[in-house]
């Protein structure tokens, strides 16, 4: 016969705070505790690198590393404090920023694991592991950029009856990581496109060289009636038709910690595209379609301009880019039917001198002095 004997609720509650406060205290206080003594860690790569933060993305955060084999049973191990406390105060020293270095990358470590295990391997022997694994990483242009993942353990084994000084062995792992992220900027920088701090912009004058059914613009080349080979439109109210538009081409680099985009804009007309009927071939149709081509130029030096005046990001230069040729390619479709519209397809005489001349005034100023 079993008896239950009901607790006073005051008494119950009681024993139940004094329960929960037994078990914070034992995660407060590991049965073996570790402790670092202060080490500046010689680095040959810092001044690439300062840490800014580190991260315990461990399940169980806080300062309990493990389980270790004593004589009288398993207990556990750990840091009094916090593990990110911890190596921060251990580590920060050794990689600060430096006055000056705007060039240093913000670093943060994530530390996924950083475990210490024991087991009996006879009655008198112990073997153990100790492990680290950290995530590098830091923020640019408001993303977190990846770098690497580090790994590092050792195994060892000892007597359970002998003195064994597990903070040494631990401070000596963690303070190996260190200097191996150090070695890891060594070999990277300048190299890894993670490790690129900003863009930098050239337009380098590539010239295009003109194909068998692309003519691309030149000021020392003006179109002529050979660049017409399209049949012309049976159905079509107009004269002639050229095909005039510009595109892009990037090439990147990393030179150091930079990320160097030749931005290539060529503007160009397709032959293969561009009609003119046999009666209209004289020098007045041609100086209309020529207008068409040199709008086109104006609208690829908006863009240039427009690319050139905002700082590009790192990670996502391309479809900057891409937004603001998409911009100035609808502007010039939209200056191109202006220019239509106004000179009426060309036959408004008045109105096509007016474009030729606010045309050409425009051109000048973007012709090479």
């Amino acid at each position: 016969m079993f008896v239950i004997q009901r607790l006073p609720e005051n008494r119950f509650k009681l024993i139940c705070i004094l329960l929960i406060g037994l078990s914070v205290a034992a995660r407060a206080n590991p049965s073996v505790p570790i402790a670092f003594s202060p080490e500046k860690i010689q680095l040959s790569n810092g001044r690439h690198f300062y840490l800014a933060e580190i991260r315990d993305a461990r399940k169980n955060p806080g300062g309990e590393i493990g389980t270790v084999i004593g004589p009288s049973g398993p207990g556990s191990i750990g840091f009094e404090a916090p593990l990110h406390t911890v190596l921060r105060n251990f580590w920060g020293p050794s990689a600060l920023k430096t006055d000056g270095a705007a060039e240093q990358i913000p670093l943060i470590l994530t530390v996924n694991r950083y475990a210490l295990s024991e087991k009996r391997n006879g009655p008198r022997s112990v073997s153990g592991q100790f492990d680290i694994s950290l995530s590098l990483g830091w923020i640019r242009d408001g993303e977190m950029v990846r770098l690497n993942d580090l790994n590092a353990g050792v195994s060892y084994t000892r007597g359970i009856e002998a003195a064994y000084s597990h903070s040494r062995l631990v401070q000596k792992i963690t303070a190996d990581a260190l200097r191996n992220i150090d070695k890891w900027f060594g070999a990277n920088e300048g190299k890894n496109p993670g490790l690129v701090r900003r863009t930098k912009l050239t337009f380098p004058d590539k010239v295009f060289r003109e194909t068998a059914d692309t003519v691309f613009y030149s000021f020392d080349r003006k179109l002529n009636w050979s660049d017409f080979k399209a049949r012309p439109s049976v159905r079509g109210q107009y004269a002639a038709t050229v095909f005039a538009s510009f595109g892009y081409e990037v090439d990147a680099k990393v030179n150091g910690n930079v990320l160097v985009l030749a931005i290539h804009v060529k503007v160009y007309t397709v032959k293969s595209m561009s009609w003119v009927l046999p009666e209209a071939k004289n020098d007045y149709t041609l100086a209309h379609e020529q207008t068409h081509f040199d709008i086109a130029k104006i609208a690829a030096e908006n863009f240039r301009q427009q690319v050139a005046a905002e700082g590009l990001s790192v990670d996502d230069y391309d479809s900057e880019i891409q937004y603001r040729f998409i911009e100035a390619y609808r502007a010039m479709h939209d200056e191109q039917k202006r220019y239509d519209d106004q000179t009426n397809h060309g036959l408004n005489r008045a109105a096509q001198a007016r474009w030729q001349e606010k045309v050409a005034r425009q051109l000048l100023a973007l012709q090479p002095q």
